[in-house]
């Protein structure tokens, strides 16, 4: 018995490399092993996005078939949509919550939750080798660290004054936020591109200010106390989320899917 599960569907938009698919209701579901966990099944039709470098090739109003390889992929197209902006919101949402308590907390309870959240920010993450392709991840990751690495060493080094800058960046951050969580809703593909270059410009920029404010706080400690660990867990903390969230958008623009 073949492991491929197949969904007809048409085009409805071509926008660079993404392909907008509309999945027509078919036999498949009735067979498909993940029927009661995809939205598909239960209604006669579901947009979704398919990255594809040749999506050129392709005009609305195409008949296709989307092809998944396992059970795991195809609930993964169903649902690309909103995973990965969902996830940098649910990371966003814990990294306040950590940081919100961390000075009622212990040091060893502060760094053990560090820990904790970067084990399961790190399983999260495994879903970008089943949407990407290994090539694409290797070289979105190097453009990333390459740019964060630049960022925080501007930020470390300038002595220009960054806190207005941060302050715009935090308020524009609240603002894609809030878009992302509407365009769930609306479920724009085009919008996807402008929030994944958005997130981008944002979290170059936060980079470089939690970079200089990270600085400043430690100039203000003159030993390792308690308090200035603290602080490096937090700067650490930071820096992590900013890394990660410039990662997962660049990986948006420029990721290319795995082809069955």
């Amino acid at each position: 018995m073949s492991n491929k599960i197949k969904h007809a569907g048409v085009v409805d938009g071509v926008e660079g490399e993404c392909v907008r698919v509309r999945i027509l209701q078919s036999s498949a579901c009735s067979a498909c092993k993940v029927a009661a966990h995809c939205n598909a099944s239960e209604t006669k039709e579901k947009i979704i996005d398919v990255m594809d470098a040749d999506a050129s090739h392709y005009q609305k109003g195409d008949q296709v078939m989307v092809v998944a390889s396992s059970p795991t992929l195809l609930m993964t197209l169903m649902t690309s949509r909103g995973l990965l902006f969902g996830l940098i919101i649910a990371e966003l949402a814990l990294v306040f919550i950590i940081t919100g308590a961390l000075q009622r907390l212990s040091l060893t309870t502060a760094t053990l939750l560090f820990i904790v959240y970067s084990v399961l920010n790190g399983a999260m993450l495994s879903s970008v080798f089943v949407v990407y392709t290994m090539t694409s991840i290797a070289k979105v990751f190097f453009i990333t660290a390459g740019t964060f690495g630049a960022m925080a060493f501007y930020g470390y080094t300038t002595k220009k004054d960054l806190t207005s800058l941060g302050k715009i960046l935090f308020m524009a951050l609240i603002g894609l936020i809030i878009a992302t969580v509407v365009n769930m809703f609306l479920k724009s593909s085009g919008f996807d591109y402008i929030l994944s270059y958005a997130g981008v410009a944002i979290f170059v920029g936060l980079t470089a200010w939690d970079s200089q404010k990270i600085k400043q706080m430690l100039q203000t400690q003159y030993d390792m106390s308690e308090g200035a660990q603290k602080l490096a867990l937090i700067g650490a903390l930071t820096l992590y989320l900013d890394f990660i969230n410039l990662f997962l958008y660049l990986l948006r623009i420029f990721g290319g899917s795995n082809k069955e």
